[in-house]
């Protein structure tokens, strides 16, 4: 059976942008990872320039995606903080 996730993707800067770190890279190691999982991706939140810091825009509506859908049990990050790993 599988678990329902959303699936977090952001840059900070323009610069990790542009260096390894698109939004679209980190979306398809996570739907990789997802499909190996058997996770079914309900949604997809995050976007670029969003900061770690604090609670953006981005993250209070995939907050309220959270709070509104019960069913979700897992969010899989596709953020690289500088490594080199392809780890979802």
């Amino acid at each position: 059976m599988s678990e329902n996730c959303i699936i977090w993707t952001r840059v900070s800067t323009k610069h990790q942008e542009d260096n390894g770190g698109s939004l679209e890279y980190q979306k398809s190691i996570c739907d990789e990872y997802a499909s190996t999982h058997n996770y079914k991706v309900i949604e997809y939140c995050g976007g670029t320039h969003e900061s770690a810091k604090g609670a953006g825009d981005k993250i209070r509506a995939m907050m309220k995606i959270l709070k509104k859908d019960k069913s979700i049990k897992r969010i899989l990050e596709g953020h690289q903080r500088g490594t080199e790993g392809d780890e979802c």
